[in-house]
């Protein structure tokens, strides 16, 4: 396991939050449909290549997740030595990881990929 996988793991435990974890099967296939869908057919999650419809800076989207958010069925990915996603039944939940957790780069979605939002390293959030 990586660093971050293991630091959401153990917050996902500790707030006894429910979840379910990806395995790399599932994975792939939410990476591919991700990408025919908001990347235009790219390989990976290039934030350079999401059709965006919306940006703003915010340094504090993290903490408005939920008020942001009103979709349930949630999906956060994290990239760090390789994909990892979680679904997460609410977006408080997701705030509330975030909140647990050194700040890192993160996507979330839907289990409909009906939207797709970014945060960056430098506090950009892309809305697709």
């Amino acid at each position: 396991m990586s660093y971050l996988e293991t630091e959401i793991d153990e917050t996902l435990e500790n707030l006894q939050i429910k979840n379910t974890k990806f395995n790399t099967d599932e994975l792939k296939t939410l990476i591919t449909s991700l990408c025919k869908i908001f990347f235009g057919g790219a390989q990976y999650l290039d934030p350079n290549s999401l059709k965006i419809k919306h940006a703003e800076y915010n340094p504090k989207f993290w903490q408005e997740v939920s008020k942001r958010i009103y979709n349930d069925q949630l999906i956060l990915i994290v990239v760090d030595t390789a994909y990892r996603a979680w679904a997460i039944e609410k977006a408080e939940h997701i705030e509330n990881i975030l909140s647990e957790t050194t700040g890192y780069p993160f996507w979330i979605t839907d289990k409909k990929l009906s939207f797709l939002i970014y945060m960056d390293d430098h506090d950009c959030v892309s809305f697709a």
